[in-house]
């Protein structure tokens, strides 16, 4: 286990930016995840981390040595690839076991320490066989226990799920989490899927185009984001928004545009061009249109077993609402008119920053 600090770490190749100057510390213990598009400089940041790539300006601190220059075998860091890297000509055993060798272990070490991984990941009736031999989750765990039976300080994880099936995805996942739980390992794992993000993650780095948006726990991000680019990446579906004004009436703040006219409550000090951001979830049918109600025309509707997804244009924008169940009577085309039932979130349509917070006035107040 160990803390890394990152301070003023800035990433150029040539005259492209990777990764403006970035300032982190990953504390000891933590599962830290570096999400964000592709592009955005997260796996440049683990490369650094790691001593395969050198930041143009900055230092690097690993329980507070300077590791910046140090080569990468020096740095006691173990890392996971995408590609899993297995070596084809060994056998399952050897794979786990060949960074030991290396290190000179005596065999009676080395087979208490494969056999030890081989247990948490489920790997013992395959120890004797060759990646070929094995299917991509086998070949993942195998990449996990090479990793594990070093013991590093830090572990590196470069998208490793993303070459695995959809319901392997998640029981990896899930075998992830406990094996974080187990090993109390310091973990820095980079994704562009936001739900891998949002469920393993104790924190969460926001990235876009080499920037850090926002740094958090999972449910700050999604519940407190600090712009738009932040509202929109996390969730499934996405925040959807509505352009229009913004305007204080009495003890009130009033969004309208010539679709809608939503009446919100709470503190509010931004008037003028405003975006709002709504979350499929918090909202709601309405039988008849109320003082805080929005209508629009059904587009597509999205039936996913325990649940469907409505979406609907309203005027130049797009809203979707999240239904229980498949039984909706609802059909494309026809007009809908919902209501907000929980907080309404506002950002300037200028910068995309969050300015706010509101309740809609048909909802308690005690939600936001």
């Amino acid at each position: 286990m160990a803390t890394i600090n990152f301070y003023q770490v800035n990433k150029e190749f040539g005259d492209y930016t990777a990764v403006a100057p970035f300032e982190l510390t990953v504390e000891t213990g933590e599962f830290l995840v570096l999400v964000g598009p592709s592009g955005c400089g997260k796996t440049t940041i683990l490369r650094m981390l790691a001593g395969l790539e050198s930041p143009t300006k900055g230092q690097i601190f690993l329980d507070g040595d300077d590791i910046t220059e140090l080569e990468p075998k020096n740095r006691d860091i173990a890392m996971v690839f995408q590609n899993y890297a297995l070596y084809p000509h060994m056998t399952v055993y050897n794979n786990m076991a060949y960074a030991l060798k290396l290190r000179k272990f005596n065999k009676k070490s080395i087979a208490d320490a494969v056999n030890k991984a081989a247990a948490m990941l489920d790997l013992q009736d395959l120890l004797a066989r060759y990646p070929r031999q094995l299917s991509g989750g086998q070949q993942q765990r195998v990449a996990l226990g090479r990793a594990i039976v070093r013991q590093p300080k830090v572990f590196l994880m470069d998208e490793p799920l993303s070459n695995l099936d959809a319901k392997l995805r998640v029981q990896t996942r899930t075998r992830l989490i406990q094996l974080h739980k187990k090993l109390k390992a310091t973990i820095v794992y980079v994704t562009h899927d936001q739900i891998e993000a949002m469920t393993m993650g104790t924190r969460i780095v926001l990235m876009k185009k080499g920037v850090i948006q926002q740094v958090g726990e999972p449910i700050e991000l999604y519940q407190k984001p600090v712009n738009r680019f932040v509202a929109a990446f996390m969730g499934t579906p996405p925040m959807q928004f509505l352009n229009g004004e913004i305007s204080r009436k009495g003890n009130n703040n009033i969004f309208q545009n010539e679709n809608c006219r939503l009446i919100l409550q709470g503190e509010c000090q931004f008037i003028g061009r405003a975006c709002i951001g709504i979350r499929p979830e918090d909202l709601e049918l309405c039988s008849v249109e109320q003082s805080c109600s929005i209508s629009g025309v059904i587009t597509i509707i999205e039936n996913i077993g325990a649940e469907s997804i409505v979406h609907f244009n309203v005027g130049d924008g797009q809203l979707a609402m999240k239904l229980t169940g498949m039984g909706t009577v609802l059909r494309e085309g026809e007009i809908i008119t919902v209501r907000p039932i929980n907080l309404v979130h506002v950002f300037d349509e200028t910068t995309g920053n969050s300015v706010a917070r509101l309740c809609p006035l048909c909802s308690s107040p005690d939600n936001h």
